[in-house]
């Protein structure tokens, strides 16, 4: 008797038990499980487009000097590091039109006599998750002029003409008297002058040799290299890393004018090679070691 109680606790138990309502989050409301969910990995950082660069150097304000009669046209910037990047547009000539002008947040300037300075144009970039974006255009100008006198108009004094003499009559030619010959001069004896001797021309003294220099340019940018020295008559271009916007040769009074438009490996400077001749009919060699900074764009 004793063993059948638990198996009677156990049937009414099982009676009495009916189905309790609940509710699954993970279902849909026709009770569908849904897909489970799609892994994507994180978007990859984009590399730079072509022709786009690390900003280094940033605007910092267009600048107009003066020295005498030379007035100068440039660019201000300051070296810095600001995460934008740049590409160069289009670099134009003095009174040189362009697709670009009226884009530059910092407009073009012109001259005196109305035409516009020269320069290159530059768009600013920054790098976000989609990529490269444009921000803004800016004109970097490079320019100069020489404030020229008008010519006065001189009058010229007149001269009034000679009066015109009448021509005086013929007269008849009249004998002269016979004269005896004149005796020959009695002969004197005497010395010849000494004989000069022009003085040696002194020794042409050693011409003074411009040293070796380095410069710094901003990428792109219309840049002049000068010559000046009391001895140098001229150079000629022997090689280098550049783009030539002029002649490869000139006199003193002459610029070798170029570009550059790659940035030197890590640590490195481009160098660029002349021949300059002197004043004391002798050619050496110049070399001039160039540093590319990346110009920035920054409003």
């Amino acid at each position: 008797m004793k063993r059948l109680i638990p198996v009677a606790v156990l049937f009414f138990s099982l009676a009495a038990t009916q189905p309790a309502a609940g509710w699954n989050p993970y279902r849909d409301a026709d009770g569908d499980w849904p897909p489970p969910p799609v892994w994507t990995p994180e978007p990859a950082p984009v590399a730079p487009p072509p022709g786009i660069y690390l900003v280094t150097e940033t605007y910092a304000g267009d600048s107009i000097s003066r020295s005498g009669a030379v007035t100068t046209y440039s660019t201000e910037t300051v070296h810095e590091v600001t995460g934008s990047y740049a590409r160069v547009l289009e670099s134009v000539g003095t009174g040189g039109s362009s697709a670009y002008d009226g884009a530059a947040f910092n407009g073009r300037a012109s001259l005196t006599d109305g035409r516009s300075v020269a320069g290159t144009y530059y768009e600013n970039y920054i790098q976000s998750g989609a990529g490269f974006i444009p921000v803004s255009v800016v004109f970097f100008q490079d320019d100069s002029e020489i404030a020229r006198a008008s010519a006065v108009a001189r009058a010229q004094p007149v001269t009034a003409p000679a009066p015109r003499s009448e021509p005086a009559p013929a007269l008849e030619p009249v004998p002269s008297p016979v004269r005896a010959a004149p005796a020959p001069p009695a002969f004197v004896d005497r010395e010849d002058p000494p004989l000069r001797v022009a003085p040696a021309r002194p020794a042409i003294a050693p011409s003074t040799l411009l040293a070796d220099r380095s410069v710094e340019v901003l990428r792109a940018r219309r840049t002049t290299l000068s010559f000046s020295g009391a001895d140098v008559r001229g150079w000629r271009f022997l090689s280098g890393e550049c783009v030539s916007l002029g002649a490869l040769s000139g006199t003193v009074a002459d610029g070798f004018v170029a570009r550059w438009d790659r940035l030197a490996p890590q640590g490195a400077t481009w160098v660029v090679r002349f021949t300059v001749d002197y004043a004391d009919g002798t050619s050496h060699e110049l070399a001039i070691r160039v540093t590319v900074r990346a110009p920035g764009l920054v409003e």
